[in-house]
């Protein structure tokens, strides 16, 4: 039987860190997906104002660079309800939705905040690997 962390290959996507003022954190660590059949994003969100919110969204590009990016599955968005609240927002995807015909073999994440100055971070995890040792 295997452990969680060696079904899933957790990588970091971007680092935990203020906006700095820009509600759009669009440059995120692209990573090769074609070893897996599965991607999982997850933001970890600092403290936001009630009725504020973070989105994290999968993206897919052809190169680590980022290069021609554009969206991968669907969003999720953590919404904060009360007056000083931290949380998570996850997001996944498998590889089958990603357009391999089109170059895009790189995975990356996309935070999007709706106040200012606020702390998150993003990992981005690989799992169901096409090409897993035999069990154990």
């Amino acid at each position: 039987m295997y452990e969680l962390s060696e079904i899933i290959k957790f990588k970091e996507a971007i680092a935990a860190a203020s906006d700095a003022g820009n509600p759009a954190e669009e440059s995120p660590v692209y990573y090769p997906i074609v070893a897996y059949d599965r991607v999982i994003g997850i933001v970890n969100c600092g403290i936001i104002t009630a009725g504020q919110s973070i989105e994290v969204q999968l993206r897919q590009a052809t190169d680590a660079a980022g290069t021609a990016s554009k969206d991968l599955g669907t969003s999720a968005t953590f919404t904060a309800a009360g007056a000083v609240v931290t949380g998570v927002a996850v997001c996944d995807a498998r590889a089958e939705e990603m357009d391999t015909a089109g170059g895009f073999l790189f995975v990356g994440i996309e935070l999007t905040a709706t106040e200012a100055d606020k702390v998150a971070g993003a990992i981005i995890g690989f799992g169901m690997a096409k090409h897993e040792p035999a069990v154990q």
